[in-house]
């Protein structure tokens, strides 16, 4: 009888910790998914960016880059891979408008303003977006890492989830974050 018990307590619990596990794991690739739209959308808006740059004859090596970073963001397989182009986009397209100052007449250009401010705030969502995903993996992988949860998720194969490089200076702000 207390063999039965036990065994009926290990099948309930080892459900409800793969139940958990799976939700945790389905919550860590949703926020990847979003972050995923949010690059796809700011790249959709980097075409009509570079479109209304190259009319005011931009420096060419400039909106060559981009279209590279963008081009080999859009091939990226790997997760690690895309947030590293992500970012390297991010950091050409910072420079790009900062050299807007030497083009007065595109500066004001009120097209190239709004896709400007579109990317802006985009690129915010993105952040904060991988601040969530970064605090969900990591929440993910202390549940997967600690015992007893450990042996289930050895057991079904649970793998954790990367935890970006550049955000892991921000953990302890990730701690503090209620989302």
């Amino acid at each position: 009888m207390i063999l039965l018990i036990i065994i009926i307590f290990l099948v309930i619990y080892t459900y409800k910790t793969h139940k958990n596990l799976t939700k945790r794991k389905n919550r860590v690739n949703e926020s990847w998914i979003r972050i995923e739209n949010l690059i796809k959308n700011r790249n959709d808006m980097i075409l009509s960016l570079i479109e209304v740059a190259g009319e005011y004859n931009m420096k060419k090596d400039t909106i060559n880059n981009i279209k590279n970073t963008r081009s080999n963001l859009l091939s990226s397989k790997k997760r690690k891979d895309k947030m590293t182009n992500s970012n390297k986009l991010s950091d050409e397209l910072s420079y790009l408008f900062a050299l807007t100052e030497d083009y007065p007449d595109l500066k004001v250009d009120r097209k190239f303003l709004d896709i400007q401010s579109k990317i802006h705030d985009t690129e915010d969502q993105i952040n904060n977006t991988k601040i969530r995903y970064n605090k969900l993996a990591l929440d993910y992988k202390n549940k997967i890492n600690f015992f007893p949860s450990k042996i289930v998720a050895y057991i079904f194969k649970f793998k954790p989830a990367e935890i970006f490089s550049e955000e892991k200076a921000n953990i302890e702000e990730i701690e503090v974050l209620e989302f």
